[in-house]
């Protein structure tokens, strides 16, 4: 009889299978026993991490106060004060326009100019001048004009008694207004007084853009701005004077633009003092005046003014920055402080 074939799995007795069972037991203990081993030595492995590094902590916490890693104050970096070594430096001119002398541009031409503040300011300062103005509050309504009601084919408004003829209301002939201006009316702006600071010196800022000046139409030849004289600015008496001194600096041909230009008003407008319309020209700011007020005030369009007395609409006349400005030493010097807190 033929023997039938073995299939896979079987085994030819119970010896074999018995043998080869215990060989499978044997390789799945020693596995085990390996991969113990290996868990316990990276186990050891983390410890050792561990203490080591429990070690150099311990020694940087001792070191902290005496030895490598002990703790410094922070001093300032050398680039906090590069900058103010690299600022730009202005030219000081005298009364001939000669350069005598240099001087650092203060920090406030620094600022962000900002003409939203600065047309928010000088409207706020504009409403301070306006007159208030108002009607009778009993105009049109001083009548014994009554209305005679309904059922006689007329319309209700107030009448005159005995007559047809209306009064009072407003679409009548000597009757009240339907929407009077009033007096009590507030027209006055008001301002932030940060926020007002911040326009103040942005539009000193402004004065140092030779972009803006010649954006608002200044005509003038200038090398750069802004423009620094020395003080013998303040000491000048006579208004030919000081054409000789704006025509040594090239700022006699916006004054000549004003002039060209002097709108003579209406005979209304001439019987309320507003007889002509002068533009605005050059602007000398001064620490103090020793005359030369008094001497350039019959010049068209050149407004002098003490630094104390400074204002945003004198630096950007209708809400436009970047006028002309002159500035003398003294004032150049000192217009930080005066502005400390904006630029802090």
């Amino acid at each position: 009889m033929a023997s039938r074939g073995r299939s896979e799995g079987e085994l030819d007795s119970p010896e074999e299978g018995l043998k080869e069972g215990k060989e499978a037991i044997g390789e799945a203990i020693q596995v085990s026993s390996k991969g113990k081993g290996q868990d316990e030595n990276e186990g050891e492995g983390e410890g050792v991490g561990k203490g080591e590094s429990e070690d150099r902590k311990g020694k940087e916490e001792g070191e902290g106060k005496e030895g490598p890693y002990e703790k410094k104050a922070i001093e300032p970096l050398p680039s906090a004060k590069a900058p103010r070594e690299r600022w730009p430096i202005v030219r000081v001119y005298n009364l001939d326009g000669k350069v005598v002398g240099r001087i650092r541009l203060p920090q406030i031409f620094r600022i962000p100019i900002r003409p939203d503040l600065i047309r928010r300011a000088v409207l706020a300062l504009q409403s301070h001048r306006f007159q208030r103005k108002g009607r009778d509050p009993k105009a049109g309504m001083r009548t014994s004009a009554e209305s005679v009601g309904v059922g006689r084919g007329l319309a209700r408004v107030p009448r005159i008694h005995d007559s047809t003829r209306a009064a009072f209301a407003p679409m009548t002939v000597g009757g009240r207004l339907a929407h009077p201006p009033r007096a009590e009316k507030i027209l006055t702006k008001k301002i932030n007084k940060k926020e007002r600071l911040l326009a103040l010196a942005s539009a000193v800022a402004a004065t140092g853009s030779l972009e803006l000046m010649t954006r608002r139409g200044h005509v003038a030849s200038l090398k750069g701005l802004p423009l620094v004289v020395s003080d013998e600015l303040q000491s000048l008496k006579r208004a030919k004077d000081v054409e000789r001194f704006l025509r040594s600096l090239g700022l006699w041909e916006d004054v000549l633009r004003v002039k060209s230009r002097i709108k003579e008003r209406s005979r209304g407008a001439r019987s309320r003092g507003r007889a002509r319309r002068v533009g605005k020209g050059p602007l000398i700011v001064v620490a103090e005046d020793k005359g030369i007020m008094k001497a350039a005030r019959n010049i068209p369009g050149l407004d002098i003014v003490r630094i104390r007395d400074l204002n945003v609409e004198l630096l950007a006349p209708g809400g436009t920055p970047g006028r002309l400005t002159l500035w003398d030493s003294s004032s150049f010097k000192t217009i930080d402080q005066l502005f400390h807190e904006v630029i802090a």
